[in-house]
Order: structure tokens, then C-alpha cells, then sequence
């Protein structure tokens, strides 16, 4: 065999080498997403949001969601993020946002689950603004984070959930 056949095939067997490598790896990833977000028990707030706004100072109120992740996938969940918006309706169908906070949180291994709680304290309201009865404040929440070697992004998001309705 001539050399420049003898690199060819060298060549050749590297190229399917990685080729195969990131073929395992992107079934992989599929999969993952399809184990980890296919069952809604794998992803989801527990309870209710525990507020706390007895206080009339807004920079005293808390809120306090309890949130659990399974990782069911074949890779560790990574740059796991849990982030808040919070909105007050009074009367309109239109809110006004109050609040836009993140949280970072550890990495999950591979068949491991995450059950915590996301904690804010302190809530910047505008000036003059009044807590009156009826007032509803609503929230969208985000749990995202990123599998599969950091290559995927998956995000779930939970859309104008109650987290307190003034009596």
C-alpha cells in the first residue's frame, strides 16, 4: 500500500470515529429531553407559592416557592436556573410588573432529583403605590437549565400562576 492510501484510511477511520461519537451523543440528548420533560412529574412547582405580605412595608414581603426537578436523562442538568416575574392587577387586566428576580441553583446529576425552594425577600413597588382589597399579584415563573454536555437549553415555564390575592 502506498502511503498516501494508508493516511486516507487513517483519516477515514478518525472522521467515523467522531462521526459515530456525536451520533451516540445526539440520540442521547433525545432521549434525555424526551425522559426528562415527557413526564410532567419530572418538572413542576409543588404546592402553592407561600407569600408573605403581612407586613405594609413591601421591602419586608416575602415569597417563597417550592420547586422539584427529576433528572431522568442521561447527562447532568447544568446552569439550573429558577427566575421569577411578579405583577399586581387591580381591577385590570393589565399588570404592572413589581418584580424580576433569578436564582442559580446546583447542577443535578444523572438520575438525581432537586427538590428546593426559591426565596425572595423585598419587593420594589412604585411610589405611592397602595395595597388595596382585590389586588391580585401573579407571577411567571421559569425553571431552565441546560444537558447533554451544556449543548441543549430546555426551559419550562409556568404563565400567570396567583401568588396572592389580597382579601
Amino acid at each position: 500500500m502506498r502511503k498516501s492510501r494508508i493516511v486516507k484510511l487513517i483519516l477515514t477511520i478518525v472522521l467515523l470515529f467522531f462521526t459515530l461519537s456525536l451520533s451516540i451523543v445526539s440520540v442521547l440528548a433525545g432521549i434525555s429531553a424526551v425522559n426528562i420533560l415527557g413526564n410532567p412529574n419530572n418538572v413542576q412547582l409543588v404546592g402553592a407559592p407561600d407569600p408573605d405580605f403581612s407586613d405594609s412595608n413591601p421591602n419586608n414581603w416575602q415569597v417563597s416557592i417550592q420547586f422539584y426537578i427529576n433528572n431522568d436523562g442521561y447527562f447532568d442538568l447544568t446552569r439550573l436556573s429558577f427566575s421569577l416575574s411578579m405583577s399586581y392587577y387591580n381591577g385590570s387586566s393589565e399588570g404592572t410588573e413589581i418584580l424580576s428576580v433569578s436564582q442559580n441553583y446546583p447542577n443535578i446529576p444523572s438520575g438525581r432529583d432537586l427538590l428546593t425552594w426559591f426565596n425572595i425577600t423585598g419587593v420594589e413597588v412604585p411610589s405611592g403605590f397602595i395595597v388595596t382589597s382585590g389586588m391580585q399579584f401573579k407571577g411567571d415563573m421559569t425553571l431552565s437549565g441546560r444537558y447533554s454536555l451544556d449543548m441543549l437549553e430546555f426551559r419550562a415555564v409556568f404563565t400567570n400562576q396567583t401568588i396572592y390575592e389580597v382579601p
